[in-house]
């Protein structure tokens, strides 16, 4: 994961960052791991692109029910995980809300390919893929 995070770093390093410049990131197996385990050089690349100035967007497939939503904010708060903004989407429809929402991706970070649409970059944890 640390070489992840170097790329995502690269990716997001070195260029004029635009007020609407967002990094995306999924929450499960991309910030924490199904066992409940917080995946740290993904969450250190959240902070890096947070202290850049990036918009931080998180985009989850988890069902949007109350109780649900109530346990992922409690759950991105006890792990430090800050946000701009929270979307809970299906997987199919992530790439719909990414469009409609007035930000310009630059990198997107998960670990399916319904996680990596609509960014100029992209990190797929599930097989270390990056462009």
């Amino acid at each position: 994961m640390d070489s992840l995070k170097s790329w995502g770093i690269h990716y997001i390093s070195n260029r004029e960052i635009a007020p609407n410049d967002a990094v995306m990131f999924d929450i499960d197996d991309t910030l924490i791991f199904t066992n409940g385990e917080p995946n740290k050089p993904i969450i250190e690349l959240l902070h890096e692109s947070l202290g850049m100035t990036y918009k931080i967007i998180i985009i989850t497939a988890r069902p949007p029910l109350d109780h649900n939503i109530e346990r992922t904010i409690k759950q991105l708060y006890e792990y430090g995980i800050p946000y701009d903004y929270i979307g809970f989407s299906s997987p199919l429809t992530k790439g719909i809300m990414k469009q409609q929402l007035p930000y310009n991706f630059i990198l997107s970070v998960g670990d399916m390919p319904t996680d990596l649409t609509d960014s100029e970059h992209v990190l797929n944890i599930s097989n270390f893929f990056h462009s």
